[in-house]
């Protein structure tokens, strides 16, 4: 495994997850039922479970993508793209669904996870 590739790939996703979530900031914390005063000041404990997070998901796609011969850009960024659409989305989508979330955080959330996916694809095929 190469864990500098996986690395750099959960970075290149947690930036990826903090630059979508600032631009849909208002829309999300209206679909998620939150108001300003909810959200709790920085809580690093979470930003660091989230890269947790980002790191485990970028070391299996980097499994994934070695035991397929995934190791192109073009490749690793299809591939991620296809990770986020048809295994990590669906997931999100049936959580949300039966906490009846709306559509709208079903939206919002699924592209992070598909754009998150991508990212670490993209970032992994390159290191390919």
């Amino acid at each position: 495994m190469d864990f500098i590739a996986i690395i750099a790939a959960a970075a290149g996703a947690f930036v990826f997850g903090a630059v979508w979530y600032t631009a849909v900031n208002e829309k999300w914390m209206e679909a998620a039922g939150l108001r300003r005063s909810d959200i709790e000041p920085v809580n690093y404990a979470k930003y660091g479970l989230a890269f947790v997070a980002a790191i485990l998901a970028a070391g299996m796609m980097e499994h994934i993508f070695a035991t397929s011969g995934t190791n192109s850009w073009h490749g690793g960024l299809v591939g991620g793209i296809g990770i986020g659409l048809f295994l990590a989305a669906p997931w999100m989508v049936v959580n949300h669904s039966f906490s009846k979330r709306p559509v709208s955080l079903m939206v919002i959330d699924g592209i992070y996870s598909v754009g998150g996916c991508a990212v670490i694809g993209l970032i992994l095929g390159l290191f390919g």
